[in-house]
């Protein structure tokens, strides 16, 4: 996987060698990826065996009917493809979130802030939620995430929360232990004017899943995530996975042979992309 940004690199220390032996049995290793599967699977075995070199070699292989394939696009554009799959996505998520908000009793605006059971049309919002996940490499610049939602949601991105469309999925970005929540944790806007919250799964300590509705105002970092960098992902899934990669990722300097250890960043970076997806991947490549 890939580092952390910044200082804390905790995990890859506990997994040195001479760190490592000291755990005995109380270590274990996870040599199989259930996650992913077909050709997604063979060709990220590759990827994280031999490199970039041989992934590409064997990805232009592939058949049209395969679960990973490739895009070329101009990096000075946001590919029509994402546009029309994010459109399709937005407007499904619009239409589950309205459905909910009809479906609840609103008899006060204290009913409207606490946490629900979790209905089955939560239920089918949070699985819609987990259908797609566009990932970037960076958030700045050409194919980063703010271009994706500039590009999207338009003027309205600037005008902060109460401008977006319902449905829009956010993110939280700090961690938040007396709302339940933690840092890249994944909600939806919901409700419209003074009724407008964010709507979170949260698991109870008891592992009951629940709907909980809060106020914008307890959170002081939010954002939209239409899309999200490749580190935010870590830990996350989806069925479908869309990857924009610039040119300076689609290489390798390395030798094809190599330990774990000789892994580049950008190995790294394009593994952990498309090992978030369960059923298949989009990998958009600069033309």
């Amino acid at each position: 996987q890939l580092p952390p940004i910044g200082s804390g690199a905790i995990w890859h220390h506990l997994h040195k060698e001479n760190i490592n032996r000291y755990f005995s049995k109380g270590a274990v290793r996870l040599n199989q990826t259930y996650r992913n599967r077909g050709e997604l699977a063979l060709l990220s075995k590759v990827l994280c065996e031999q490199g970039l070199n041989s992934f590409w070699s064997e990805l232009i292989k592939l058949p049209a009917s395969a679960n990973i394939q490739t895009h070329q696009c101009k990096s000075n554009i946001i590919p029509n493809l994402l546009l029309k799959r994010l459109k399709d996505h937005s407007q499904r998520l619009g239409k589950l979130t309205q459905r909910l908000m009809e479906g609840l009793v609103m008899k006060d605006q204290q009913t409207y802030m606490r946490s629900i059971k979790m209905s089955d049309e939560a239920q089918e919002l949070f699985y819609c939620l987990e259908e797609l996940i566009v990932l970037c490499p960076k958030r700045y610049g050409s194919w980063g995430v703010d271009e994706i939602h500039k590009v999207f949601l338009g003027k309205n991105v600037e005008h902060g929360f109460s401008s977006w469309p319902q449905g829009t999925p956010v993110m939280c970005n700090e961690n938040l232990p007396d709302l339940d929540l933690s840092n890249g944790d994944i909600g939806v806007v919901i409700g419209e004017g003074d009724q407008r919250r964010l709507l979170f799964r949260i698991v109870l300590e008891g592992g009951e899943l629940v709907s909980r509705f809060i106020h914008p105002a307890r959170l002081k970092i939010l954002q939209p995530a239409l899309a999200m960098t490749i580190h935010k992902a870590q830990g996350s899934e989806a069925n479908e996975v869309i990857v924009l990669l610039p040119g300076q990722y689609t290489k390798s300097f390395h030798a094809i042979e190599r330990t774990n250890k000789d892994k580049s960043y950008e190995e790294r970076l394009v593994y952990t992309a498309i090992t978030r997806a369960k059923n298949n991947v989009q990998l958009i490549i600069e033309h």
